[in-house]
């Protein structure tokens, strides 16, 4: 058996709500389906480090990311993990260049990997422009880019076509579906 690219254990009570899931993934991209309210943003953000399970262990690539008996838990800019919002998440004040190049500071990259990723993405001619007079796909291909510019383990999209038209939703799924291979990414999709 093939070693598993995410093994994932958690539990998470809420007042109004309980996650309970027992999962492992040895394929390079996995979708996620259910109903509105069934959990799958809260499993992404568990995954992420953007909620604490009550209980369990996250482990991505042979890396424990949380394990509550060990006491380990990474904060979010540590695992190695990138995560698409369903509504983008880009900052509204700054470049598609700069929202692309976010999660580069850190790591201390320049930015010829931000123009190479545009050019994949097809966002190279917005560059200088500002979240707010972008498309909704072009929005989404600015997301997809920040998250993977840094390089993750494993790239998380929650819902990131929910938003778009029909023609754009199965143009972009596609596109994403290419790069992720291209880039060899495994990816989680909620849907």
């Amino acid at each position: 058996m093939a070693a598993s690219l995410l093994d994932l254990q958690v539990a998470l009570q809420l007042p109004a709500f309980s996650l309970d899931v027992n999962l492992k993934v040895a394929e390079s991209s996995v979708v996620l389906f259910g109903p509105s309210g069934a959990g799958k943003s809260l499993l992404l953000q568990t995954v992420a480090g953007l909620a604490q399970p009550d209980a369990g262990r996250i482990v991505v690539k042979d890396r424990v990311l949380f394990d509550r008996k060990m006491g380990i838990d990474l904060p979010p800019q540590q695992r190695r993990v990138g995560l698409v919002f369903q509504h983008y998440a880009l900052f509204p004040h700054l470049t598609v260049e700069q929202n692309l190049g976010f999660g580069l500071k850190r790591a201390g990259r320049g930015d010829p990997q931000v123009a190479e990723m545009a050019s994949m993405l097809r966002i190279d001619h917005l560059l200088d422009a500002r979240p707010g007079v972008l498309s909704g796909g072009e929005r989404q291909r600015v997301a997809v880019g920040r998250a993977l510019l840094p390089g993750p383990d494993l790239l998380l999209l929650d819902e990131p076509l929910s938003a778009l038209d029909t023609t754009r939703r199965e143009r972009l799924r596609w596109e994403l579906l290419e790069i992720t291979a291209k880039l060899a990414i495994p990816t989680i999709f909620v849907t």
